[in-house]
């Protein structure tokens, strides 16, 4: 797998997670989204935490979500 085809699967990943947040989130209202740096998916069906922050990042630099709070540490990991 090509580091492009990688980061696209990544990307996807973290849009689905969004998507479902979605569902489960009142109209109007934030979605709460958090990434787990405590968890390990020995399997590499999603990103790491580290990867998934920077992806989240990333969307919002290209302006398809806005984080609104950044709980915890997770900037500095």
């Amino acid at each position: 797998m090509t580091p492009e085809e990688k980061f696209n699967r990544d990307v996807w990943y973290v849009l689905r997670q969004i998507k479902e947040r979605s569902l489960y989130t009142t109209k109007g209202n934030s979605i709460s989204y958090w990434v787990d740096f405590s968890f390990f998916d020995l399997t590499g069906g999603s990103p790491s935490a580290a990867n998934e922050a920077a992806i989240l990042e990333k969307l919002e630099e290209w302006g398809a979500i806005k984080i609104q709070n950044r709980g915890g540490t997770w900037e500095n990991q």
